[in-house]
């Protein structure tokens, strides 16, 4: 079993969430990035934003998600930062980018993780619809 770990970005405006998915990916997925060898995870987060042309204006640690995929039996860690960024628009021709409530999160197709762990988590203090 590999262990495969990704530092994400929580961004989040008028109680809609920020989800990102690279141009020819099946998943959306939270802003971020896999740390790379003696990178941290901090340093891994503020590339991934890089990515979109995101610039945190502030970041803190919430919380570390895990769980085994069932499709290919990997352990998953997702180290996530609440995120307020300089702007709220992220600017790149790879990306596809929405901003999503709880309605419009049920049928979207996203990395197992957020659908059963963190959007449940962020639903239950009330920080998305």
């Amino acid at each position: 079993m590999l262990e495969l770990r990704r530092s994400a970005a929580i961004i989040i405006k008028d109680k809609k969430i920020m989800l990102v998915r690279q141009k020819g990916k099946k998943y959306f997925n939270l802003p971020g990035s896999s740390p790379k060898e003696n990178e941290s995870i901090e340093d891994a987060l503020q590339r991934g934003l890089s990515e979109l042309d995101l610039k945190p204006k502030k970041f803190k640690f919430f919380n570390t998600f895990l769980g085994e995929s069932s499709e290919d039996k990997n352990l998953y860690i997702i180290d996530t930062f609440l995120v307020i960024p300089e702007k709220y628009e992220p600017i790149s021709k790879d990306f596809e980018v929405k901003w999503l409530n709880g309605k419009d999160l049920d049928n979207l197709e996203m990395h197992f993780l957020i659908k059963e762990q963190i959007i449940p988590e962020l639903k239950r203090l009330k920080a998305i619809d």
